[in-house]
């Protein structure tokens, strides 16, 4: 009569039990966490790069963002150096990483975060060393490339383990091994790991609050001076830079609102004589030559052309505009005003080669000297000079 073997019976029991649960823990034969994670990675990576969402960053692309940047990687690096489930009683005091050691799923799960956030620096680390940048493709392959790596490793080594040992998703018996995990810590471990967990729930939850909060949009007004080329086209060259007194010269100005609100502005043009001090450039003579005022809704634009007939004569003239919100000050300068340009211009009392009618010289072209620059009087009496700073 045969007798059948306690232990053998037992062995066997054990054998099957984890044959099973490993089984029902797999999706064709694979690991069912490693093919979660792969199918994650190639969700995401689809929704960052292709489709219609794509460079976008929606509501969408940043729940996804967050664990495969802050728990997936890991994840990937603990399934890689701890390919067991649980820990034997007789190697529990040997080397931590000597491939004996387990971890329970819901230490993988605290730990992953953990480990992700630790592994940040050293990615960014890599991509600085190596040169390859930090543009959103290369950094979004980057954490691929690791975690697929991780997964793929990891699951080499939990093939190198006893079935009963290996690391597993307990979809079977999740409840018992939390339970488990309860009555195996003490009361002070316990309140230590719920901490943990509320601390690291909350961090994401910043985060997820953080990324999906628009960002605070800077606020200002773009001003350019324009010229008509040739063809028509108002651009940032080509200015009229010869003018003589009496003409009329069109310049145009475009104003961009990006201040968020509406706004009203004000546009000063003058023609200002300067000299150059220690101070920098001071303003001795000015005359204004164009002004006008506009209101623009945010994210409006418009362009304004104005005529410049100028009466003050001389070289090394400078044609400034001033931009203001609001109203503008009496006597404009770069200091209060918001924005400036300005082109240097020479004003000449008749256009070079022209003939003189009634000269002296059968009407050969009479040069017309430079007067004298003089100050223009004020109400108040000859203007004070006022230093500018160079726009």
């Amino acid at each position: 009569m045969t007798q059948s073997n306690p232990a053998m019976n037992s062995s066997d029991s054990e054998q099957t039990e984890a044959e099973l649960a490993e089984s029902v823990s797999s999706i064709l034969g694979l690991p069912v966490d490693i093919v979660l994670v792969g199918a994650f990675v190639v969700l995401f990576e689809t929704l960052a790069f292709f489709g219609p969402y794509a460079g976008s960053l929606g509501v969408l692309q940043i729940v996804l963002a967050l664990p495969f940047v802050f728990f997936l990687p890991g994840y990937a690096l603990l399934s890689l150096l701890f390919p067991r489930m649980r820990y034997p009683e007789e190697t529990q005091y040997r080397w931590l990483l000597d491939g004996t050691h387990g971890l329970r799923w819901g230490e993988r799960v605290v730990l992953s975060f953990g480990t992700s956030l630790a592994l940040l620096p050293l990615f960014g680390v890599f991509l600085a060393a190596t040169g390859l940048g930090y543009e959103s493709t290369t950094v979004v392959n980057s954490f691929t490339v690791f975690i697929l790596a991780g997964m793929v490793l990891g699951a080499v080594r939990r093939r190198s383990v006893p079935r009963a040992e290996r690391y597993r998703v307990p979809i079977q018996n999740w409840r018992e091994e939390a339970a488990e995990a309860r009555v195996a810590t003490g009361a002070l471990e316990g309140l230590l790991n719920v901490v943990l967990i509320v601390a690291i729930v909350a961090a994401v939850v910043a985060l997820a609050l953080a990324f999906s909060a628009p960002p605070a949009a800077e606020s200002y007004s773009g001003f350019t001076l324009l010229a008509e080329n040739p063809q028509g086209d108002l651009v940032a060259s080509g200015y009229p830079e010869e003018l003589v007194v009496g003409e009329s010269y069109e310049y145009a100005v475009g104003i961009e609102n990006f201040e968020g609100e509406r706004t009203r502005y004000s546009v000063v043009a003058e023609l200002q004589r300067v000299r150059t001090t220690e101070d920098g450039l001071v303003v001795v003579q000015r005359e204004r030559v164009a002004a006008f005022q506009t209101t623009l809704q945010d994210d409006q634009r418009v362009t304004e052309r104005t005529a410049v007939r100028p009466e003050l004569v001389g070289e090394d003239l400078r044609l400034v505009y001033y931009l203001y919100t609001g109203d503008a000050p009496a006597q404009p300068n770069d200091r209060t005003a918001y924005r400036s340009v300005f082109v240097w211009v020479t004003v000449t009392e008749t256009a070079a080669g022209a003939t003189g009618g009634d000269a002296a010289g059968a009407g050969s072209p009479t040069p017309t000297p430079t007067p004298t620059p003089t100050p223009t009087p004020t109400p108040t009496g000859t203007e004070t000079p006022v230093p500018i700073t160079a726009a």
